[in-house]
């Protein structure tokens, strides 16, 4: 998972004409197994292509949601019980 750093947002506000590295605009978050990754969705983010098992039992799963006031709720697909 790559997500901008919070100091990327302001970049233009001391733009000096210097070119960054990748490493200087994302902190990279490397994948580990039974790895639980929550941030702030306002920050630019995204992932690099995962490659490995495609099935059911031996992929990876994906929870992508927002929270809101005072507590979580479901829309869409799943259904509550």
């Amino acid at each position: 998972t790559l997500i901008m750093k919070p100091a990327i947002l302001d970049y233009w506000r001391g733009f000096d004409g210097f070119a960054m590295e990748e490493g200087e605009l994302f902190e990279k978050v490397q994948p580990r197994f039974g790895r639980f990754l929550s941030f702030d969705p306002r920050l630019p983010h995204g992932v690099r292509q995962v490659r490995g098992p495609r099935t059911m039992e031996g992929g990876r799963l994906v929870i992508h949601g927002w929270f809101s006031e005072p507590t979580p709720f479901l829309v869409g697909g799943l259904a509550a019980k």
